[in-house]
């Protein structure tokens, strides 16, 4: 029962963001086995909220997250996490009922969530300018690596949905994406399923991607107003119909998926190689190559399709504006409800402008608004200089974050730093005016020790790196253990790269793409034109010992056929047979940086063929 209670806590303050809370009904143990199994998890409303976009998740559902992790030999055994299930529909934030509490606590995460990215930010210009460790780097590359070897990721059966009908509600639509599977796996190098239970120079992934599809319905029907669990079912349904289409090789015509595709189910995979000792094959392996193949992306667009697109970016920013004002606003159309809707202007009206400039200039307000500032910062100097505060003080300065927006908030975080790098020159000039012969003789252990200290707290407080924690958390033998399992070596000399040794090299291959405009009339796709170009390959490399990059694309064949007739469709646009060489690519472009020659800092090549065009009336 307390392990089960230490994981619903962990959860809750990582997953919190995105789930309400856990409850110990909804998840399973298996202790010696390192199985975690959490079951039928709830979205948040505020879920979304990251993206910064004005809508919020009308009904969510996680079926399935389960976590392997083998405690007993956690260096040599695989870390698994499985995701089966996600299913969300999201409407705009005027199509949630309005709730003071609910509102207020979706303020509060978002100033927090505000403060601590100006928190970080501040932590990384502060270290911006320090010199940095090979060493560190390197322990913290190995470690990660060793993270990656052990780690594979399973996501399947994901479907993300969102619904408009007050953008125009003559003409409602919904956007989704969909997903069958995810898979990250390690491999041997033959690309076959394995475990890795020793330190190896060198690691395989496989990364296979199944069914990712983007869908936009044009007047259809919304799931908007049925039952969560009922919503949850048809997300479902959905992917289950689209996957057995796909299985009966059925083009999309709406008849069994009920979607209308802007990109059809894409699948890739992709082949990843890590070398964590490039010096053992005299550099002429990359420390990362990846290799990703995609069999055909398919895009096709309708004219109600583009028009529902414009109209919703027009709308974004006016629901954004809408949702300031969502506490009054009547859940009913103006057409016969004119008086609610008066009130509804009033309400906004006084609230936002009479009162807020009234209160803006009242002296009671500013007098407590400038108490308010004063106490906060009294409260965060104490923090910051004794790194603990009571019980009473800390539910005071959360008291006062929850009142002062987050511009204060942030001046008053900056004014108590300064304050506290004062109080520290104040004392240090004090000990030294209070030494003297004797205090040599007496007081020095006691003054070192006491300047360790502070080195500590100004440590803790710039935020110690991964490596300093490592330190402070191991001992000598638990270290030894983990060097050893990752291959990491304390007394290592920093590799230095040569000029020409590529460390990371990316290859794609995409087999076709294409693009068509379509006239849906009764479910049924007619072709007005399509855009194909096949073969497109891209390469990219990176040289760090000379900051150099390069990048190559080719393009093989372009055709663009138009509306067919009942005998023949017209070739539009063709770049085959037009061009003398038979093996002549369409289009070769290279672009580099700092190439290895030297005659120049950038370079850019383009080659291009010519091509036929039609003018079909």
């Amino acid at each position: 029962m307390v392990f089960e209670s230490i994981v619903v806590e962990l959860v809750n303050r990582y997953l919190g963001t995105f789930v309400d809370n856990l409850d110990a009904s909804q998840l399973s143990i298996g202790l010696w086995g390192g199985d975690v199994v959490l079951n039928q998890l709830s979205l948040k409303e505020s879920a979304l909220d990251n993206l910064d976009l004005p809508v919020k998740i009308k009904a969510g559902h996680l079926a399935k997250l389960t976590l392997k992790i083998p405690w007993k030999s956690l260096y040599t055994e695989p870390v698994v996490a499985q995701i089966d299930g996600i299913y969300a529909l999201a409407v705009p934030n005027i199509g949630i009922r309005y709730n003071e509490e609910k509102e207020k606590k979706a303020a509060q995460e978002e100033k927090q969530a505000k403060l601590a990215a100006f928190e970080e930010q501040k932590k990384l210009e502060a270290e911006k300018d320090k010199p940095k460790d090979p060493k560190k780097d390197s322990f913290v590359e190995k470690l990660a690596t060793q993270v990656i070897k052990n780690l594979q990721v399973k996501v399947s059966n994901i479907h993300i949905r969102y619904e408009d009908k007050y953008t125009n509600p003559d003409r409602p639509y919904s956007v989704g994406v969909t997903l069958q599977e995810l898979v990250f796996q390690t491999t041997d190098a033959n690309w076959k399923e394995t475990v890795i239970k020793e330190a190896v120079t060198q690691i395989y992934k496989l990364i296979r991607l199944d069914s990712l599809s983007v869908y936009w319905n044009s007047k259809t029907d919304l799931l908007h107003d049925q039952e969560g669990k009922a919503i949850v079912k048809e997300l479902a349904s959905n992917i289950l119909s689209a996957q057995a289409a796909l299985s009966e090789n059925i083009p999309n015509q709406g008849h069994k998926t009920n979607l209308q595709y802007l990109f059809k189910p894409i699948s890739a995979v992709a082949h990843l190689r890590l070398n964590t000792k490039p010096e053992l094959t005299d550099f002429n392996i990359p420390k990362i190559f990846l290799t990703l193949v995609f069999d055909e992306i398919a895009v096709a667009l309708s004219k109600d399709q583009f028009d529902d697109v414009l109209e919703m970016l027009e709308s974004m920013e006016r629901m954004a504006l809408l949702a300031k004002y969502k506490k009054t606003r009547p859940d009913v159309p103006v057409k016969g409800n004119a008086k609610k809707w008066w009130h509804h202007a009033y309400a906004v009206t006084l609230e936002h402008t009479v009162r807020r400039r009234r209160n803006m200039w009242n002296w009671n307000n500013i007098k407590r608004h400038r108490n308010n500032l004063k106490q906060y910062r009294e409260l965060y100097t104490q923090k910051l200089d004794s790194k603990k505060l009571g019980n009473k003080e800390q539910e005071l300065l959360k008291n006062l974050e929850n009142e002062l927006d987050v511009f204060s908030i942030c001046i008053c975080r900056n004014q108590a730093e300064v304050d506290v790098a004062r109080l520290g020159k104040k004392r240090e000039a004090e000990k030294s005016q209070n030494g003297g012969w004797l205090g040599g003789w007496f007081g020095g252990g006691k003054k070192k020790q006491k300047e360790g200290k502070q080195g500590n707290a100004d440590a803790e407080k710039g935020g110690l790196d991964l490596t300093n924690k490592f330190q402070e958390e191991f001992n000598d033998e638990e270290k030894l253990k983990l060097y050893k399992a990752i291959g990491y070596d304390e007394n290592a000399k920093d590799t230095t790269f040569p000029v020409e040794f590529v460390a990371v090299r990316l290859v794609t291959k995409l087999n076709k793409l294409s693009l068509a405009l379509v006239d849906r009339k009764n479910a049924v796709d007619s072709q007005l034109l399509k855009l194909s170009l096949t073969e497109i390959c891209a390469s990219f490399g990176q040289r760090p010992a000379a900051n150099a990059i390069r990048l190559d694309v080719k393009v093989e064949r372009l055709r663009s056929a138009g509306f067919p007739r009942k005998d023949y469709t017209p070739k539009i646009i063709s770049s085959i047979g037009v061009s003398k060489e038979e093996n002549a690519s369409l289009l070769t472009l290279s672009v580099e940086t700092n190439p290895l020659d030297g005659l120049c800092d950038s370079r850019i090549r383009v080659q291009s063929r010519p091509l036929e065009i039609v003018y079909d009336a």
